[in-house]
């Protein structure tokens, strides 16, 4: 007779959630997928000359490997897993779950993997440590999905009173605090939204990541237009932004 496999254990997927959302802070809200990932950061002993920046190396633990270790040996793990963290996840499934409904409504795309993701986190009350692979994604698309209704609400906040800077071709100084930054991989760059001080919508396109934070800046004007995408607000296009230090 052929011999009968083992049914592998399983745990509640509340736990299991609550877990992935412990490893995610713990990896510095991050997804760490192999020991050893590649992540780079700048030695503080060099941060006044950038030309001698030194670079050191980060270890980190996978994030299925902090779960699976905190359920398997409890007194090896690094894992603190709190009240916020439960919290957290006993509203995950159902952020996501409306976010998509919201998507699919607006006729917008929702990526598979999302959909395979929440698939399978609600297919069962319990579920094998075989499924951390997907589980560990959820604590990243809650954030996303949070920062993207935040961006959304201030966007809503400026677009009735929003007016553009200037005409075509005209120089701008300001200040602005960032709405939201998306990385276009087909575009290798960044796509900025941002008000300015007066209230004022603009965009502009970088490929320089330091150009994605809130701060001064100069540019010239590239375009203006009423902007479907930004709720038909009046949205200034900026070209050749630069960082004013």
């Amino acid at each position: 007779m052929p011999r009968q496999r083992t049914p592998a254990e399983t745990y509640p997927v509340q736990d299991l959630i609550s877990l992935c959302f412990a490893a995610y802070e713990h990896n510095e809200r991050d997804i760490v997928r192999q020991y050893d990932e590649e992540r780079w950061v700048v030695n503080p002993l060099w941060l006044d000359n950038k030309d001698l920046a030194e670079y050191v190396p980060v270890e980190r633990t996978p994030n299925t490997e902090l779960v699976k270790t905190y359920l398997r040996t409890p007194s090896q793990s690094k894992l603190v897993v709190t009240d916020q963290h439960r919290a957290e996840a006993s509203t995950a499934l159902d952020t996501i779950d409306q976010w998509m409904f919201l998507q699919t409504l607006q006729g917008r795309k929702v990526s598979s993997f999302t959909d395979t993701v929440l698939t399978e986190a609600k297919v069962s009350e319990q579920l094998p440590l075989l499924k951390l692979g997907l589980l560990q994604f959820i604590p990243q698309m809650v954030e996303r999905i949070q920062l993207q209704q935040r961006a959304n609400e201030q966007v809503s906040e400026h677009s009735r009173t929003s007016e553009y800077l200037g005409s075509v071709g005209d120089k701008v100084n300001l200040s602005v605090e960032v709405i939201r930054s998306s990385y276009l991989t087909s575009l290798s760059c960044w796509v900025v939204t941002a008000n300015t001080d007066e209230g004022n919508l603009v965009q502009w396109f970088t490929s320089k990541e330091e150009c994605t934070k809130s701060g001064q800046y100069k540019g010239i004007i590239k375009g203006t237009e009423v902007s479907d995408y930004l709720q038909g607000a009046k949205v200034t296009t900026l070209n050749r932004v630069k960082s004013v230090v």
